[in-house]
């Protein structure tokens, strides 16, 4: 079934802010704001974004609302909502942190973003630098 994936982009950025958030049912929430740039179906990009994590008492990191703003150089625009799992690798930020995501562009040049489903794994250090490789899944 994943065989109908496909890498499409890439991207480099870092954490720019952190706010704490009332608890969820006794579990630690974050708020993460990013912003990065990189590449998406050949295109150059930039992104801005931030995501909500709850900090489950299995170890697991959570986020079910996750948005993101993807620009392109001539001003064109894609809205991603996403959710994923990580886990912390070290000491936090840092660590692996895997999403997925739904596109929503009028752009012409991103149409066909509307037709599939975006696979994202984060790779964060432990200053909020990250990483980010970009699949598709048709």
């Amino acid at each position: 079934m994943l065989d109908s994936c496909q890498c499409v982009g890439h991207a480099q950025g870092r954490v720019t802010g952190t706010r704490v958030l009332p608890p969820l049912e006794r579990q630690a929430v974050l708020e993460i704001s990013f912003q990065g740039s990189g590449e998406l179906l050949g295109i150059p990009i930039t992104s801005l974004g931030s995501s909500q994590f709850v900090f489950r008492d299995d170890g697991v990191i959570a986020s079910d609302e996750g948005h993101i703003i993807i620009t392109g150089p001539t001003g064109d625009i894609v809205r991603l909502k996403a959710s994923g799992l990580g886990r912390l690798t070290g000491p936090a930020p840092q660590g692996r942190y895997v999403t997925t995501g739904k596109y929503e562009t009028t752009a012409t040049s991103w149409q066909y973003l509307n037709e599939v489903m975006g696979l994202f794994e984060f790779i964060v250090d432990s200053t909020g630098g990250f990483s980010v490789k970009i699949w598709e899944w048709k």
